[in-house]
């Protein structure tokens, strides 16, 4: 009985020893025949956020463990499997033994409606590759022709979104989208995103449209509605549509009418009130209120 037990305890440990060899030589090929002296690292490549025409958000995670302190950044490009040509900053990490630390890297330049991939790259002696991703940048413009009612399947992402619930004269629906930029005409405060929708289609449609965390601008992203802007004038029976912050989207339903979209919050992005007219304003209350009050002191006392 005890030798049993003897060579079960024997079959485990050379068990976890074959495990352990396995483990590093797959690391060793992986990483440029640079072994990781141990295995209680933690590394992932996230998605990207943030896109865009030409920019996005590369996220990620580090923690090296018992192995020291790691240089690590990203490498980019549009070879799915590489080699990518392009690098960001790198930043430094040392082990927290509690969590992974994020790496995010914003990139710019990047060209419209391309798909990139891109990995975390660490250095400490040598160099290692870990887990490649991908993501597509947003379509500056693109157009499609409608003629029933459904889902409108543009033939790249600018961001929109457009259902028709009824068709009365087919046409073709373009949209331009304008990212990272202000409307010219929203001397307000708005998101820095905005579409130009131009359509020859008449029917009833819900409208769609995304927005990335840093075009926000300040404004209160719960309270984030779509205002429409035509012929220059401000559409009065707006603001339209409900956000859901989790996607970054504003849904508007029951339209009818395309021309400029703008996403700003409830104060809408038109022309604030001048600071010099409200000062007025207030000083001409004051002084009604003190001449009111002089009033009728005046006549009491005759």
């Amino acid at each position: 009985m005890k030798n049993n037990r003897q060579a079960k305890i024997l079959l485990v440990v050379l068990g976890f020893i074959a495990i352990w060899f396995t483990v590093n030589i797959y690391l060793v090929a992986a990483s440029k025949d640079c072994p990781l002296t141990l295995l209680d690292y933690e590394i992932a490549t996230h998605d990207a956020t943030d896109i865009s025409t030409d920019s996005a958000i590369l996220n990620g995670c580090i923690d090296p463990g018992s192995n020291g302190t790691w240089e690590a950044f990203f490498k980019y490009g549009t070879n799915e499997g590489g080699p990518y040509p392009f690098e960001t900053d790198s930043e430094n990490f040392t082990s927290s033994f509690y969590y992974c630390e994020p790496l995010l890297k914003t990139v710019h330049g990047l060209l419209p409606n391309t798909t990139y991939y891109y990995h975390i790259e660490t250095v400490d002696g040598c160099q290692r590759t870990f887990y490649d991703k991908s993501f597509t940048t947003l379509c500056t413009e693109t157009s499609q022709y409608v003629s029933t009612s459904g889902e409108v399947m543009f033939p790249c992402n600018v961001g929109a979104h457009i259902e028709f619930t009824g068709v009365s004269n087919p046409g073709t629906i373009t949209i331009t989208v304008h990212t990272d930029e202000s409307y010219p005409s929203a001397t307000g405060d708005s998101v820095k995103r905005w579409y130009a929708i131009d359509s020859t289609v008449s029917g009833t449609f819900n409208l769609i449209l995304s927005y990335a965390d840093r075009e926000l601008s300040g404004e209160e992203e719960e309270n984030l509605k779509l205002w429409r802007r035509a012929d220059g004038v401000w559409d009065s029976d707006g603001p339209y549509g409900t956000v859901d912050t989790e996607s970054n989207q504003i849904t508007a339903v029951g339209l009818t009418e395309f021309s400029d979209w703008i996403i700003a919050d409830e104060q809408g992005p038109q022309p604030p009130v001048p600071e010099i007219i409200t000062i007025v304003l207030i000083c001409l209350g004051f002084f009604a209120i003190a001449g009111l009050l002089h009033y009728r002191r005046k006549a009491v006392t005759t």
